[in-house]
């Protein structure tokens, strides 16, 4: 039977992360004696494929965890589609929590709880991914004496989520992906022969304030905070951003918004085109001159829509 980890490896991936993540977990040793806990950024909609990929790749034992079961040693567990996964008081565990960084699983969720349940024995790992989860959580690790791993932005797929946990924590190591599978079972036994488990430096926080902003997601009011050197955004509800995803999120809420504008000017002309042919005279005349107005407003929107940051190749406004 399995013991309880000394140790636990936290690892989060988005975009290119399948490819990083057989080739972390390839780089395994067989006799890891470290829990391995991954979050990858999927679809809540989609059954998850990765732990039958990843069991190709490594000789532990890999598992999606869709309840609550005791954390292992020498294991590998995968986040579940729309599920959190956090560790805590000696388990594993599948949350439908609020999404953070507008994903669940999110890998800041995760980085944290393992931090909070394991202090300085724990080893995060950002690998290839958009945006910046798991920034904001490697850095609640390194505050608790964990080591923290980053994949070389060279070798990521997609280089953002590397990029970003380089620019805001000072990280132990840089490595390819599977430098990183590697270099963990080396780590490992390292944190694993500290005697005793530090605990969670309290996190270095600023008071939270009123940002001024809502949340793209439920629209409540949003606080802002700064842990660890990293800038937060919290609504009331507990959806969480970073700096980068909440961009992300009011971007697509401005688009959006300007696509219904867009329709709303369309829909609003033909209507006038109509009444125009079925009101003769004067009347007629003033729904043509709302036809042009309204014409001509919507020509201006649509280059908009149509041009950056908005426009991509194949928009169609749908």
């Amino acid at each position: 039977m399995s013991a309880f980890p000394q140790v636990v490896v936290v690892v989060g991936a988005s975009a290119g992360g399948v490819e990083a993540l057989s080739t972390f977990c390839r780089g395994l040793p067989a006799d890891l004696q470290a829990a391995v806990c991954i979050v990858l950024h999927v679809a809540p909609t989609s059954p998850s494929l990765l732990p039958s990929i990843l069991q190709r790749f490594t000789s532990l034992p890999v598992s999606a965890v869709t309840h609550e079961e005791p954390v292992q040693a020498g294991h590998v567990y995968v986040a579940s589609p729309d599920r959190h996964l956090m560790l805590l008081d000696g388990t594993v565990r599948a949350v439908r929590g609020p999404r953070e960084n507008r994903h669940r699983p999110a890998i800041d969720t995760l980085f944290r709880s393992a931090a909070h349940a394991f202090g300085s024995r724990v080893i995060g790992v950002v690998l290839s991914g958009m945006g910046d989860d798991g920034t904001a959580g490697l850095a609640t690790i390194k505050a608790a004496g964990g080591k923290t791993v980053v994949q070389q932005p060279d070798d990521a797929y997609f280089k953002d989520m590397p990029v970003n946990a380089l620019r805001h924590v000072q990280v132990d190591h840089r490595a390819t992906s599977y430098e990183a599978g590697a270099l963990v079972g080396h780590l490992a036994r390292e944190q694993g022969a500290v005697s005793s488990m530090k605990a969670v430096a309290p996190a270095s926080s600023s008071d939270p304030k009123v940002s001024g902003f809502t949340c793209p997601f439920c629209h409540g009011a949003v606080w802002e905070s700064e842990q660890n050197g990293a800038l937060q955004f919290e609504c009331r509800v507990g959806h969480t951003y970073s700096p980068e995803s909440l961009r992300q999120d009011q971007g697509d809420g401005v688009e959006a918004a300007l696509w219904a504008a867009l329709r709303a000017l369309d829909e609003s002309a033909a209507l006038d085109r109509r009444l125009e042919t079925y009101y003769p005279g004067e009347p007629g005349v003033r729904y043509r001159e709302s036809a042009g107005d309204k014409e001509a407003q919507a020509v201006i929107l649509r280059r908009l829509l149509l041009e950056p940051p908005f426009g991509r190749p194949g928009d169609s406004g749908t």
